[in-house]
């Protein structure tokens, strides 16, 4: 089942209450509910281990991007079991064979005068 978040990995917004740093989020842990985050500066390569927050859903404003996360999180799911599924077809020996004379017939057919789109 899809669910609705404020903010996913990667994404910049700002901690509720009257405080409203802004923040980007580092990771999520479905076990505890909570979001690691860590102060959005201009140069983030510097963050500290010490720095890293942890935050509740509620303590973390809702990002505009965060409306599209379930659709790309639903479509990289689906991505990597098509990649899975299409890797276990490609490796079978029928198939490699086809492929092999396929790209050899069209090789051949190939225009000697058209360059390689290398």
């Amino acid at each position: 089942f899809l669910r609705k978040m404020p903010a996913a990995p990667g994404m910049v917004t700002k901690r509720s209450g009257e405080n409203g740093d802004t923040v980007m989020i580092h990771s999520y842990s479905s076990s505890t509910d909570t979001y690691l985050v860590y102060p959005s500066s201009d140069d983030s390569s510097d963050i500290s281990v010490e720095e890293l927050i942890e935050l509740k859903p509620n303590d973390v404003e809702k990002a505009p991007s965060a409306k599209f996360y379930p659709l790309l999180d639903e479509l990289m799911r689906r991505g990597d079991e098509t990649a899975s599924a299409t890797t276990k077809f490609l490796n079978q020996k029928a198939v490699t064979d086809i492929v092999a004379k396929t790209t050899e017939f069209v090789e051949s057919s190939k225009p000697k005068d058209l360059p390689d789109q290398d």
